[in-house]
């Protein structure tokens, strides 16, 4: 980011930098290498824009992560700029109220916000009619709600999932949750039935478990969720997660055992993505 800093800069761009790494790693931000820095939610990006178009653009921007403004998204710029997903990327929710120290949600505040209905209704509306004619994303649309916790407000999840289900070209859906939804059949059958199609838990066989914030080694709820997965797949939910790898209670011998110990279970499907841990700083 900083290369690419440099030569933007050096063609007269103003250069705004937004990562999350900056809340984990605070100290690595050289303020010499960018023009202006946000140290909380994406909703300090409208007073980033307002100070440039006025010429005075400051070091550090903050906005709470539980602030939502009123902002619609113009999902033509895809079709514009020749991107073309398979499915709708779209949020239901912002951030997450636990607390998990293995998380970086942690350090960005750790609230948790929904959208109102009628917001996500017209997202979801002009993702729809925006994408191209003869598209998978026009013809069959499926949404992929990139929330950090879709579970986190049962009562918002409910209502987004009543909302799906009634929409009448909506065809499916996923979204991330903590595993303790998997452990509720009856929460799991009414998802299938509001048109979900998959989910993506928190739960990594490598990691102590987070169900409702809490962090909990038990062998017995580890054993529970490899028939929790299999009840969700019989309703037709697909259940992925990440695979992480923690340096503060792993090695690399035990991490590939774990990995053959997950490859001789037909039960349990692999990993979607891997990557590493970075405990979060408490400054």
């Amino acid at each position: 980011m900083r290369q690419l800093s440099f030569y933007f800069r050096r063609s007269g761009a103003v250069v705004w930098l937004r990562e999350k790494h900056l809340y984990v790693f605070p100290r690595s931000l050289r303020r010499d290498s960018f023009d202006a820095v946000c140290a909380g939610g994406v909703d300090s990006v409208p007073a980033v824009v307002a100070d440039f178009l006025n010429g005075s653009v400051k070091a550090i921007y903050r906005s709470p992560i539980g602030q939502v403004s009123s902002y619609a998204v113009d999902y033509s710029l895809l079709t514009r700029s020749e991107i073309n997903p398979s499915v709708h990327l779209i949020e239901a929710s912002r951030g997450c109220s636990f607390k998990c120290s293995f998380c970086v949600i942690p350090s960005e505040v750790g609230a948790h916000a929904g959208y109102s209905l009628d917001r996500l209704s017209a997202a979801v509306d002009n993702a729809i009619s925006t994408s191209p004619r003869l598209s998978f994303r026009r013809l069959y649309p499926i949404f992929m709600l990139l929330d950090n916790n879709f579970s986190d407000d049962r009562a918002h999840m409910l209502r987004v999932c009543a909302f799906l289900k009634s929409h009448p070209r909506v065809r499916g859906w996923v979204a991330l949750v903590t595993q303790n939804v998997l452990h509720d059949r009856q929460l799991v059958r009414h998802l299938a039935a509001s048109k979900c199609l998959g989910l993506l838990s928190d739960w990594n066989p490598s990691m102590p478990i987070c169900c409702g914030g809490t962090e909990r080694l038990k062998s017995k709820q580890a054993v529970h969720i490899i028939d929790d997965i299999a009840y969700a797949e019989s309703q037709g939910i697909s259940i992925t997660y990440g695979y992480l790898f923690d340096p503060r209670h792993q090695t690399p011998w035990t991490w590939n055992d774990r990995f053959a110990r997950i490859a001789r279970n037909p039960l349990i499907p692999m990993p979607v993505y891997l990557s590493v841990i970075a405990p979060a700083c408490r400054n």
